[in-house]
């Protein structure tokens, strides 16, 4: 003690020391016996005396345990009854449900001065560790989804907006941020799988829920999560697990993920025996092949789920393989090379050269030793250097997969016939087939009436304002072309299955002149009544109804910046009638539109869905968006507010009945406001929702300043978007169009963000798709061997469904568009078609590339197909369309 502690505490103190004496001598467990000291202190209480020399606030000392004997002080009643009073809302149980446990464990800043040089973990200053790790669950936890069903799923964006709050406390060395980052990854991934793993024992396996300790998971994610993991595939994974353990032949994944690491310079650091020996045969391999430049390391996971060469080791494993050409005589030989999985590889003595047709093979991969063999699919390899608009690397052939033993579903589809009999080891790729999709899926081709009719002055037909903004401005249209003929379809057409949208940006005319259409709240009730002219003559044959199509395009390029019919922009605006307010106006559009949505959907649940069995939605347009610096948070934050201006704009009041908390901070008094009770009919207002995808762009920050006067809609994001981010590279592949770059991964983004922020619906792709620019120098033969297309196509519906895989709701994917036709302000400039229109020949039809795969795709048998040749009219029938949107 110290000498100058207050004699009171002195007192407290001997008689609490003489009461445990006392109870010590008689044999008995500790108790507290009344001394005769008038007023004793509480012997559970823990008090600290007035500050002295050896005084240490509490809040930054060591934490101490429990049982640990502490000074103690007389306290009054008052101070004793409201500390009482306290104790209820401080106990940990509800801190952690309430979120605040975590917060307050890893509230602070702390500046990290060394890393553990072999795990990158942060090690000083002392403490810092533990702050880190509490830190990171508290991350886990208001990240991620329990839901979501492995690490991999989790989005690059999400993990960026993960890293940026584990470092807005704990701060690094700039020298050190990507060994931190990688250090960080790692232990979310463990962080996320132990969270999940627990969730399960504790409260799935007993019939328990956890919301009184788990405040911040949902109903609805809970009820997810527990169909996971009561699921037949759920319990037989984990029954095909327990048995590996008992036969020790497999070791569980997370021992894969668990025992090895990466470093910085690529060097495979390993904790046990087995896991070593794995590694020494992978090096060589690798380090080959890297040389060659035929491996780039992605996800350092990835190296040992594929050494070990199982299901088991990962969702992304891959086997050593080697192709076997049904129709060549050389027999496979062994190669004295060892393979990944420490055995011999096998390998053809043959140059993929050779290929000069397309020619069967099939996939095998080592089995035991002495060379044995499975095969385990079979394929067509097809002749070419290039794939998806790449060069492929020596040694490699382009093979399509048409039947796989199941288990080697997620192998790699490109295998390499390796002259030293060692393969480059590539990122998995799963074959994509119609059947690889749910029941019931639909895919089809999308149209709208003002691009491809024509005919706009017959049946008694009035003008739209497209008719009078092409004949009025015809300077505004590249080259002076219109859609009064278009490509003729409204006298050739052929049965569809219709999926109806009902405003493809086609305004009678009449109603703008009369009250500028969707600047006017009348607007609401007079689309209303047309859409109940359609549900009423057309419900009993179109059981999909979409009211409206890319309300943003719409309201941005019509009412923001000129570009559409009407036309309108604030003066000094390139448009065709400077007589608008491109700061209010897209607003007071979008606002209106949103409203007519809300009625006319409201209008058909009450009085036509009953007895005609439809479906009612929008369909919104979005570009993905990624931020301009993955680093630096301000750019992340950025691309949030980008999605918001576009997605969220018109999706947030259909799911919540408001716009999104940006834009209402930004924008203000610019942005209308809902009553209470539009707000109640506009959320849920849909049973599906349409979604058209063309491409994604960087989002880059720019400074709030009260000073900044913003000229157009797109400046109130405070977010500058391009195709280059701060690397100097290209959001995706170029597709020649200059606006179009080739990025399935914003795609896939789009729909997880539905699926985490908007209640997971029923989705379709309304529009997905890619154009060829043709000034009249395009021929028919290069405009028919549609590559790109038939590549972006691919890619994207590769993505659709792996997003499905992931939880995503979607149902069906548009190709836009069916028929090359007009495209608005560009005219017939862009060819965006599966079929090719001769506009200089009567409207022929010509079969493109990408339609007799279309065809192929479908299950149209190759001797039914139409050769890429002249076709009358109409849609072939080669081409199965289980759907068509139009307008």
């Amino acid at each position: 003690m110290t000498d100058n502690m207050p004699s009171q505490e002195e007192d407290a103190l001997k008689a609490h020391s003489q009461a445990r004496s006392s109870s010590d001598d008689k044999g008995a467990s500790e108790h507290w016996e009344e001394p005769e000291d008038p007023h004793p202190p509480l012997p559970k209480e823990r008090r600290l005396g007035s500050p002295g020399p050896d005084f240490v606030p509490q809040d930054e000392g060591p934490r101490r345990s429990a049982r640990r004997l502490f000074a103690a002080v007389a306290v009054t009643d008052e101070a004793l009854e409201q500390q009482v009073e306290e104790v209820p809302t401080q106990v940990a149980t509800q801190k952690r449900k309430r979120g605040q446990r975590s917060a307050n464990k890893a509230e602070g800043i702390y500046e990290v001065t060394a890393l553990d040089p072999k795990d990158g973990e942060p090690i000083e200053p002392a403490g810092v560790n533990a702050k880190w790790r509490n830190r990171c669950g508290k991350v886990v936890r208001d990240h991620c989804k329990i839901m979501w069903q492995d690490w991999h799923q989790v989005l690059d964006g999400r993990k960026d907006d993960m890293w940026a709050d584990v470092t807005s406390t704990i701060r690094f060395q700039p020298a050190d941020l990507e060994r931190a980052k990688q250090a960080i990854m790692s232990t979310l991934n463990h962080i996320f799988r132990d969270y999940k793993s627990k969730l399960n024992c504790q409260y799935v396996k007993k019939n328990q829920t956890p919301f009184d300790k788990h405040g911040i998971i949902s109903q609805q994610e809970w009820d997810e999560f527990v169909e996971q993991k009561t699921s037949s595939a759920s319990k037989e994974l984990s029954e095909k697990m327990v048995e590996l353990n008992k036969q020790n032949k497999y070791k569980p994944r997370n021992w894969v993920y668990g025992r090895s690491e990466l470093t910085e310079e690529g060097e495979i650091i390993t904790k046990d025996h087995a896991t070593s020996e794995v590694v020494q045969a992978l090096k060589g391999p690798i380090a080959a092949q890297t040389e060659a430049g035929l491996f780039t390391l992605k996800y350092h996971k990835d190296e040992l789920a594929k050494a070990i060469g199982t299901k088991e080791h990962g969702g992304r494993a891959a086997v050593d393989a080697f192709l076997r050409g049904s129709s060549m005589s050389t027999q496979p030989s062994v190669s004295t090379q060892p393979s990944v999985s420490g055995q011999p590889s096998v390998s053809m003595q043959s140059e993929t050269d050779d290929i000069t047709e397309d020619t069967p093979y099939e996939l095998h991969v080592p089995f035991g030793y002495k060379g044995k063999t499975m095969k385990v699919a079979l394929g067509t390899a097809f002749p070419g250097e290039m794939l998806h608009n790449r060069d492929i690397p020596p040694g490699y052939v382009h093979i399509t997969m048409s039947e796989i033993v199941p288990g080697y579903e997620d192998n790699k589809i490109e295998c390499t016939i390796p002259e030293a009999g060692v393969e480059a080891l590539k990122p998995s790729k799963q074959v994509i087939t119609k059947k690889s999709f749910p029941p019931g899926f639909v895919f089809g081709a999308g149209t709208s009436s003002y691009q491809i009719e024509g005919a706009w002055n017959e049946d008694g037909k009035g003008p739209s304002i497209w008719d009078h903004y092409c004949h009025t401005f015809p300077d505004k249209i590249k080259f002076r072309h219109n859609g009064d003929v278009a490509v003729n379809s409204y006298h050739m057409y052929e049965a569809l299955k219709p999926y109806v949208t009902l405003f493809h940006w086609e305004t009678p005319q009449a109603l703008e002149d009369e009250y500028r259409s969707f600047l006017s709240p009348r607007i609401v009730n007079d689309l209303k009544d047309f859409a109940e002219v359609c549900f009423k003559n057309f419900g009993d044959r179109v059981k999909h109804w979409i009211t409206f199509n890319e309300p943003y395009v719409f309201c941005c390029n019509a009412y923001g910046i000129g570009k559409h019919a009407p036309g309108r922009c604030s003066p000094g605006n390139p448009c065709a009638v400077p007589t608008g307010d491109s700061l209010a106006e897209p607003y007071q559009a979008g606002h209106n539109l949103l409203l007519a949505h809300a009625e006319a959907a409201r209008l058909y649940k009450q009085k036509y869905q009953e007895h005609q069995e439809g479906q009612i939605g929008i369909a919104l347009v979005s570009m993905g968006y990624e931020p301009f610096d993955k680093i630096n948070h301000v750019h992340s934050q950025a691309r949030d507010r980008s999605i918001d201006h576009n997605l969220g704009w018109f999706l947030e009041p259909l799911y919540r009945g408001d716009y999104p908390f940006s834009m209402r901070s930004l924008i203000r008094d610019r942005l209308p406001n809902f009553t209470p009770e539009e707000k109640g009919k506009l959320q849920g207002s849909y049973d599906i929702l349409g979604l058209n995808y063309y491409t994604s762009r960087f989002s880059r920050h720019v400074d709030y300043s009260p000073l900044y006067s913003p000229t157009l809609y797109k400046d109130d994001a405070y977010a500058k978007v391009g195709i280059t981010g701060a690397d100097g590279q290209h959001i995706g592949e170029d597709t020649g169009t200059g606006w179009l770059c080739c990025y399935p991964e914003g795609l896939k983004n789009l729909l997880m963000i539905i699926r985490d922020r908007y209640g997971n619906p029923p989705i379709y792709i309304t529009e997905n798709g890619v154009g060829d620019h043709d000034e009249g120098d395009l021929s028919m033969d290069n405009a028919v061997n549609d590559d790109v297309r038939l590549n972006y196509l691919k890619d994207h519906i590769a993505v659709v469904k792996e997003s499905i895989d992931m939880g995503s709701k979607v149902r069906g994917h548009f190709t836009w568009s069916l028929l090359d036709n007009f495209e608005w302000q560009n005219g017939f400039t862009h060819r965006f078609g599966l079929i090719y229109v001769d506009y200089n020949d009567n409207f022929k039809r010509h079969m493109k590339k990408s339609a007799m795969w279309f065809s192929e795709f479908n299950g149209v048998d190759k001797d039914t197909q139409l050769a890429a040749g002249e076709l009358s009219y109409g849609v072939p029938k080669s081409i199965p369309m289980p759907a068509a949107t139009a307008a």
